[in-house]
């Protein structure tokens, strides 16, 4: 479309997939773009003509159904060098889960003459959405750095590399990435200064200085207020009916029902007893276990300090701590004499 908003045209014709981060050819015949099916998967690297067509796909990693999830590649905010010859993109070759280690991404160049590919950036926690200077000498892109995300700039004729700016809007790496992992940006004429957004606003960056303003810009809109749009409604006051237990276990004589209730441990006579709270501690309690005799009941604890083993008589009201050390403990049984209690510690504190 023209700058003004006017003569949008479909370039690709696509039925089912998701793109980001589109980027101009030198020549402004084509467009690059990151290129998926609906929902989490990798992405391949395309080129659409911008007078429309089927695309031409430039990265293929070819995953086949046995290909292991650490070994699937995904390909990001794609731009080309001022030549068309090189194509740099981020491309993760990690696995896609919520649980990934650093670093998840690198930068690549992509010789679209050879069709070799080069790593030329790496950091320890992830490089990614480059940017180039007009003249393609320097390389912008972003990386993070404890917990924020930052800027850098290196120079790819000799290697140099340093921050610009620090900290800058958070990177999306831990997420879906369904936009690209970072706001786009643009270089301005003569590569000295960028604009990009940060807390809301846009703003212009020098480069070499560091000096930074922002640019004002105002827009139109309409709101519209719905009215009545917010129902109201009175929370409950009074019990809690329970509709859930846990760990329901009956006594060996079948007169009894122990369980765990919103974290706290609970007798009733069977069949059809009232259900009374068997301790009076703070603490959370879980997993009750009758003796063979049914005089005490096994179960484990847990605070904000740690977790304790622990026996009690359903009439007694005070608990026995059975454990001398911390941990998560689960699963206690009585022995079939009833002197031995055996269960599963997770892990010591």
């Amino acid at each position: 479309m023209h700058p003004d908003g006017t003569g949008v045209k479909q370039v690709s014709k696509d039925s089912n997939s998701e793109f980001a981060s589109p980027s101009w050819d030198p020549k402004e015949s084509f467009v690059y773009v990151s290129k998926t099916h609906f929902g989490i998967g990798p992405r391949e690297i395309w080129m659409y003509h911008v007078d429309g067509g089927t695309g031409i796909q430039i990265t293929k990693s070819k995953p086949t159904p046995t290909t292991k999830r650490e070994d699937r590649t995904s390909v990001m905010g794609v731009v080309a060098s001022s030549d068309g010859r090189y194509l740099y993109y981020a491309e993760r070759r990690r696995d896609f889960s919520y649980n990934s280690m650093f670093p998840l991404w690198q930068i690549k160049r992509k010789d679209r003459k050879t069709g070799e590919e080069d790593t030329i950036i790496e950091q320890p926690r992830s490089a990614m959405r480059p940017g180039l200077t007009p003249d393609g000498k320097f390389l912008l892109y972003v990386t993070r750095h404890e917990t924020e995300s930052g800027l850098r700039l290196r120079n790819l004729e000799t290697g140099e590399d340093h921050w610009v700016r620090y900290p800058v809007t958070r990177d999306d790496q831990e997420a879906i990435f369904s936009r690209d992992l970072f706001p786009g940006y643009a270089f301005l004429s003569g590569g000295k200064e960028i604009v990009y957004n940060q807390d809301g606003k846009i703003r212009r960056l020098n480069l070499e200085s560091g000096a930074e303003a922002v640019i004002p810009f105002s827009l139109k809109f309409r709101k519209t207020s719905v009215q009545n749009s917010i129902s109201r409604k009175k929370v409950e006051q009074g019990p809690v009916k329970v509709r859930l237990i846990h760990d329901p276990a009956e006594s060996p004589d079948n007169k009894k029902l122990v369980f765990s209730a919103m974290a706290h441990l609970y007798t009733l006579d069977l069949p059809g007893g009232k259900p009374q709270r068997l301790t009076t501690g703070t603490t959370t309690e879980f997993q009750p276990a009758w003796s063979p005799d049914g005089k005490w009941i096994a179960s484990f604890s847990w605070s904000s300090e740690g977790g304790q083993l622990w026996k009690i008589q359903p009439l007694a009201e005070r608990p026995v701590q059975l454990s001398k050390s911390l941990a998560v403990y689960s699963n206690p049984a009585f022995s079939p004499d009833g002197t031995k209690i055996v269960f599963s510690p997770w892990q010591c504190l």
